[in-house]
């Protein structure tokens, strides 16, 4: 494929990022329990709860995704950079994201019509589609009044705004019905593989590249770059952040880019091929993950507020 294609996609984490940042502070205590219990997706939005990305972090660079989808191979579902290909697993994306890698499969890019008879739904979405736009509105309006929140309704949404933003966004700007079906049981949402369909949604989205012509793409292309990062260590390691899981924490996709104009393809190549053969830390990466699993615990230490979540008392923060 040539270099000089060009390539439309909108999943980024900096949206998720600024939709945090707003409503974060503004969570009900049984919100957050609700969400620490029963989202799939915790383990994602914990690095965020606790500050554990900076914004500028978040930032995407086309120029890295472009050439990425040009090193992909649509038939074999994988990426040459040298003489063999390299695949992402689902392993992978459970490492990278933090999310279930064993149970339902899901087609998240069914086409269903719009559901009938689903509270969440009928309350927050009255038009015939759901855009990123409407998520925003229906949160703002879930959650404006602190005392009145509804855990799952909070829940559901927010689960929304990931899907839209970063996980399964789409050519256009809108959310399958398919999907906003499955947000609105957060009581089931564990129950599925959302490695395996995240990445299947990828696939999909990449099987529409052409030869030399404009693509809008669909899927969360970010995730070549976090892989990518774990499988090479090529740069934008955020030495804060360096053993944190999930492993999308690791990464600055800004810093990233800058490493990445300085290397060939075969010298990415070269890089995984190291990687596979010595993936023993040295005693100085032996020091940082000692200090870095003191820094995690410390992030992961429930504050008196949380702890009066966990064991059930009624005091507040």
């Amino acid at each position: 494929m040539a270099d000089t294609v060009k390539t439309q996609y909108r999943a980024s984490l900096h949206p998720w990022y600024v939709t945090m940042e707003e409503y974060l502070n503004v969570l009900h205590d049984h919100t957050k329990t609700r969400l620490m219990n029963h989202s799939p997706f915790w383990n994602f939005m914990k690095i965020f709860y606790h500050g554990g990305m900076k914004k500028k972090d978040c930032k995407k660079v086309d120029e890295d995704i472009r050439r990425m989808i040009n090193a992909y191979n649509v038939e074999q579902k994988g990426f040459m950079f040298g003489e063999r290909l390299r695949i992402i697993s689902v392993d992978d994306v459970s490492n990278i994201f933090g999310v279930p890698k064993e149970g339902v499969m899901l087609n998240a890019a069914a086409h269903i019509t719009k559901p009938e008879g689903n509270f969440i739904i009928n309350t927050y979405f009255k038009g015939d589609k759901v855009t990123k736009v409407m998520i925003d509105d229906a949160l703002r309006v879930a959650i404006h009044d602190k005392k009145q929140q509804k855990p799952r309704d909070v829940v559901c949404l927010l689960t929304m705004s990931i899907f839209a933003t970063f996980f399964f966004c789409g050519s256009g700007s809108t959310l399958s019905w398919k999907l906003v079906e499955t947000c609105t049981d957060d009581m089931t949402l564990k129950n599925y593989n959302w490695a395996q369909i995240i990445l299947d949604y990828l696939h999909q989205g990449l099987s529409k590249k052409k030869e030399d012509k404009d693509v809008a793409l669909s899927g969360c292309l970010p995730l070549m770059m976090y892989w990518l990062g774990d499988k090479t260590y090529v740069g934008g390691l955020n030495s804060m952040n360096q053993f944190y899981t999930p492993t999308f924490a690791r990464w600055s996709l800004p810093e990233m880019h800058k490493a990445l104009v300085e290397l060939t393809n075969d010298q990415l190549e070269d890089m995984i091929e190291a990687r596979e053969v010595d993936r023993k830390p040295n005693v100085v990466e032996l020091q940082s993950l000692e200090d870095a699993e003191i820094h995690m615990e410390e992030l992961e230490t429930p504050s008196f507020g949380e702890w009066v979540i966990f064991t059930g008392c009624r005091f507040s923060y």
